[in-house]
Parts: C-alpha cells; sequence; structure tokens
C-alpha cells in the first residue's frame, strides 16, 4: 500500500515536471519563431531616421510603408493585401505592436487601395 503512494506520488511529480517543461519549451519556441520572423522581414522595417509620418497620409508615404520604392514596382491589389498582413502579424497591438503603427498600416492600405 505504501509502495503504491509512492509510486502515484512520483508519478504526479513528473507529469508535473512535463507539463512545466512542455509549456517553457512552448513559449521559447514562440520566441525563436518571432525572432527567425523579424530576421526574415527585416526588409519591412526601412526607416529614414528623424521623419514621421505625415498627416494626412501621401500616396507616396504610404508606397513607402508598404515597400513600393520605384514605378516599376507598382503593387496590385493583392500584393497590398499580402504586405497588409506580413506587417500586421508583426505590428498587431495583440501581439504587443504599437497601436499607433497599426492604425498607420491600415490608413496605408486604405489609401493603396482605392
Amino acid at each position: 500500500m505504501i509502495r503504491f503512494g509512492l509510486v502515484l506520488v512520483a508519478t504526479g511529480l513528473i507529469i508535473k515536471g512535463t507539463v512545466r517543461a512542455y509549456r517553457e519549451l512552448k513559449l521559447m519556441s514562440r520566441a525563436a519563431q518571432n525572432q527567425y520572423n523579424y530576421q526574415n522581414q527585416k526588409d519591412l522595417f526601412k526607416f529614414e531616421k528623424g521623419v514621421g509620418f505625415q498627416n494626412p497620409m501621401t500616396r507616396e508615404e504610404a508606397e513607402h510603408i508598404f515597400g513600393i520604392y520605384s514605378p516599376s514596382s507598382l503593387a496590385n491589389l493583392e500584393e497590398i493585401n499580402k504586405r497588409h498582413r506580413q506587417l500586421m502579424k508583426i505590428n498587431h497591438p495583440d501581439q504587443r505592436g504599437s497601436q499607433y503603427i497599426a492604425q498607420k498600416i491600415n490608413e496605408a492600405k486604405d489609401l493603396l487601395s482605392k
């Protein structure tokens, strides 16, 4: 009877440790994935020092936000939507992104979608 109790306690501790390790691994995996995504999305962060957002936003500024730097790279609606999704994955307030930046990304999408 005592052996059964000891086995039961040991099993419980092993399961508890396994669950805790899995949760930590899951969090570390998410952090590693975010770091990987950041490294692969560096071209989405081409900023010019000392330049803020214009009010109201111009088409040129919207193109700059979406990475359209030359007339030869004019984007169609599908490309704009794809780029919008990429930017919002990184900058969405629910993912600890800036609400202001997310608003500007949405404003740029609306302007370019017209």
